[in-house]
């Protein structure tokens, strides 16, 4: 095989390209708008209720799953289904995100004053 040696013009284009992803992404990190977050709603067997977001609590459900808002952010902790799919899904903090655990028909979603939609939804 043949190799050829970098030169001086290879580690320019380098240490440009590593600047400007750099650039982009401080600027993409620190213009990200606050989280307009204000509630938490909860559907569980036909049963909806709201709570706020800026208060840290365990909700435990008539169906066993027990919810967590803490700093600002939902998250499922326990739920009695065999996959956990919604334990894995971690937290949530956006108004718009959603957790759903079909197994135990319970939606937690959160709510603010600006939705955030995909492009579908559009």
């Amino acid at each position: 095989m043949n190799f050829t040696r970098i030169n001086k013009k290879d580690i320019i284009v380098i240490i440009s390209l590593v600047m400007i992803s750099a650039f982009l992404f401080i600027i993409i990190e620190f213009t990200k708008p606050e989280s307009d977050a204000e509630n938490v709603l909860v559907i569980s067997n036909n049963t909806q209720k709201t709570y706020s977001i800026n208060e840290n609590q365990t909700i435990k459900l008539e169906n066993g799953c027990i919810i967590e808002i803490k700093d600002k952010k939902v998250s499922m902790k326990e739920s009695k289904c065999k996959d956990e799919i919604c334990v894995k899904m971690g937290k949530i903090e956006k108004s718009g995100d959603k957790i759903i655990c079909l197994p135990k028909n319970t939606i937690i979603r959160i709510t603010g004053k600006n939705e955030e939609y995909d492009g579908i939804a559009s």
